[in-house]
Parts: C-alpha cells; structure tokens; sequence
C-alpha cells in the first residue's frame, strides 16, 4: 500500500515510527501536515481495509483528467467517474487490487 500511495498518488512518508513489531507509516501530500494517512502494516493480507474515502481537491475538470490518465499509464483500472451535480469525482479501487 505505501508503494500505491507513494508512486501513484503522489504521497510521501513523513515519519516511520516503531520497530519490527509494529511500524506505522505516515504518509502526506503536505508540506504543512504531518500525515494525512497512516498506515498500520501486519494486518491478514485477507482482512479488509479500514479506509473507505480519501478525497483530494483538484483545480479544474482538465487536471482531473490529466490524474485519470496519469493512473491509468500506471496499469490501474476498475476506476469510476462520477458527476455529483456540485462536483465531479474519480473513485480508485483498492490498491490491494492494483497491479
């Protein structure tokens, strides 16, 4: 997952706390923000993902375009656009899936 997060969407670690026991990694977008998303790796490659949404604020309907294609050249599929009246969305499968 730090490898999808990282090299797909355009996250970085902040921070690997803990030992071989129990890593945790911090993961940002933002210079000004510790992390927006931790990761707690030794879960059961079976057990299901605790994150169900992250959104990310785009500038225009072009760059959101420019992000499907840029994940898309990645290999991923299974993406879902979306029109939300106020606003338009790209829904990216799990990254267990990716690859």
């Amino acid at each position: 997952m730090e490898e999808f997060y990282c090299e797909i969407l355009g996250y970085y670690v902040t921070d690997r706390p803990g030992n071989d026991d129990q890593e945790m990694i911090f993961l940002s977008r933002s210079l000004h923000e510790h992390h927006q998303i931790v990761l707690a790796p030794g879960r059961s490659k079976t057990a299901v993902s605790t994150i169900n949404q992250i959104p990310f604020e785009i500038d225009s309907l072009n760059s959101l375009s420019d992000a499907y294609q840029g994940v898309t050249s990645e290999g991923l599929r299974g993406m879902k656009s979306m029109n939300h009246g106020g606003s338009w969305s790209l829904h990216l499968p799990d990254p267990k899936k990716y690859g």
